[in-house]
């Protein structure tokens, strides 16, 4: 069915039939095995990140009480997952550096550095039984999460079902933007990327109110969160690495590469600040109007 709501679907039919679809999507995704399992476990947790923008997405309808309990355990619940994971992002963020900055980095540090990473991979994935056992704990769990969507207090009242909560991530995005662009600290970026990130996933849920505008927007809203995740990737590598020289090749090779990541960082800081400007351009109540009416 997808990540979308039907036309002529009930509203809170829908909001309940996406969240089924990824939380069976998740089982199936951590009952990979092999060298499948850490990509099993990437899915599973872009799923989670999924099933809380829509508990955002219907907040208000839901309560607080709710909303609580549903957000607060698919999210301790994805951390429980993430080890492995972080630790493969950050040769991938190595990958791209190299990739866009190559011919000012010697092959030599790269190397230095990747063999850093791997080494620091090898130690974090060696507890592979320990990682089995957490994604049939939390595929055990999924079951019982799944029971409980039946029980969440949502009623069909059309857009007034979703348009609170699409208004208030919406509002909360373009303040972490202008926090972010007043001081780029690494915890303001890093909300104002999880903010838009909750607005996209609203976007593709919304995308048939007004399908052609809706794809456009959605791209933009896609290459917003990829530029702030690319920056968030790399303000996670940078400790790693600073911290401890030795283990990736030495102080000098180590101070030419963080020279990198810091000018890849203001780039893609830029690219965010264009594209927030003229996707938070509107204001929330504006936003929510055009929304409504193509509803």
């Amino acid at each position: 069915m997808g990540y979308v709501l039907r036309q002529k679907e009930r509203v809170d039919g829908g909001l309940r039939r996406v969240v089924r679809e990824q939380v069976r999507g998740a089982v199936k995704d951590l009952a990979r095995t092999g060298e499948d399992r850490h990509e099993g476990v990437h899915e599973a947790r872009k799923r989670f990140k999924m099933i809380r923008a829509v508990l955002r997405l219907a907040r208000p309808s839901l309560g607080e009480l709710s909303f609580a309990l549903e957000n607060t355990w698919y999210r301790d619940t994805g951390r429980r997952l993430s080890s492995v994971r972080d630790a493969v992002a950050m040769i991938e963020c190595l990958d791209s550096l190299v990739k866009r900055w190559g011919r000012d980095l010697d092959p030599a540090v790269a190397a230095s550095v990747r063999g850093g990473l791997e080494g620091r991979l090898v130690a974090v994935a060696s507890d592979e039984a320990g990682l089995e056992q957490r994604c049939a704990e939390v595929a055990a769990g999924l079951q019982s999460a799944l029971i409980r969507v039946k029980d969440w207090p949502l009623h069909d009242r059309g857009f007034k079902t979703i348009g609170p909560g699409l208004e208030r991530v919406y509002r909360q995005g373009r303040r972490a933007m202008k926090a972010a662009l007043k001081e780029p600290s690494d915890e303001n970026l890093h909300e104002w990327r999880k903010r838009a990130k909750d607005h996209w996933y609203h976007v593709r849920l919304l995308r048939n109110v007004w399908p052609k505008v809706m794809d456009a927007y959605r791209r933009e809203m896609k290459n917003l969160t990829e530029a702030l995740g690319a920056d968030h990737d790399l303000a996670l590598l940078l400790p790693i690495v600073r911290d401890n020289p030795d283990a990736f090749g030495g102080a000098d090779g180590v101070r030419v590469f963080l020279e990198l990541v810091h000018r890849r960082r203001a780039e893609l800081q830029d690219q965010a600040r264009v594209l927030g400007k003229r996707i938070y351009a509107e204001k929330p109540g504006v936003l929510v109007d055009r929304f409504r009416a193509r509803w």
